[in-house]
């Protein structure tokens, strides 16, 4: 009877023990461990094949024209003012000096001479002139190297009223320009106008 009781005791004890225990609050959490090392780079992918080229683009539009070539061209504007008649040949005489004349221009070349007039024209020499109803002069020009000579003259071939303040344009032409321009006009100022403001002066 006594061995019977202290087994039973002995049991209830061991349950409330376990009891006891299963009840218990949980521990705090650890410390996280230490990361891993780095794994390896994986090897490159071989590279893939060339795509097809792609078709080409339209054409582009036509560019605007350049501006009308004056290489071999030069010009410059001068009044003459001092007069000489001469009287074998019965004309007024003016000279000009004029450096752009070279050997070259003479031989390869041309000189144009335009007389510009009281309203403004610009007259290709020679030409007849008529300042009034009366009166009446033709006028020309030569020239040699570095220099034109005007050359004016009345119909009577009398010496006439000495010639006032004219200008003249002067224009030589190398061979590089007239090459370069055979279906021009190189007597109408109009045509030659537009190479003569693109860098001649």
């Amino acid at each position: 009877m006594k061995k019977l009781f202290l087994f039973g005791f002995t049991a209830m004890l061991g349950m409330g023990i376990l009891s006891l225990s299963s009840c218990g609050k949980d521990g705090a959490d650890g410390i996280d461990g230490i990361n891993g090392a780095k794994g390896s780079d994986g090897s490159g992918g071989a590279t893939g094949p060339q795509g097809t080229p792609g078709a080409n683009g339209a054409t582009g539009a036509t560019g605007t024209p350049g501006t009308p070539g004056s290489a071999g061209l030069k010009s410059n504007t001068v009044t003459v003012k001092d007069w000489v008649y001469d009287e074998i040949t019965k004309q007024y005489l003016g000279f000009i000096i004029n450096n752009n004349i070279t050997q070259d221009v003479l031989e390869n070349g041309m000189v144009q001479v335009f007389m510009i007039t009281n309203d403004g024209r610009y007259v290709a020499l020679p030409a007849t002139f008529y300042p009034n109803a009366y009166t009446s002069y033709k006028t020309g020009f030569s020239m040699m190297l570095q220099q034109i000579r005007i050359e004016l003259q009345y119909p009577t071939l009398t010496q006439g009223p000495l010639p006032g303040l004219i200008s003249f344009k002067m224009v030589t032409m190398g061979k590089e320009f007239t090459s370069a321009h055979k279906t021009l006009n190189l007597s109408d100022y109009n045509q030659l106008a537009p190479y003569l403001y693109s860098g001649a002066e």
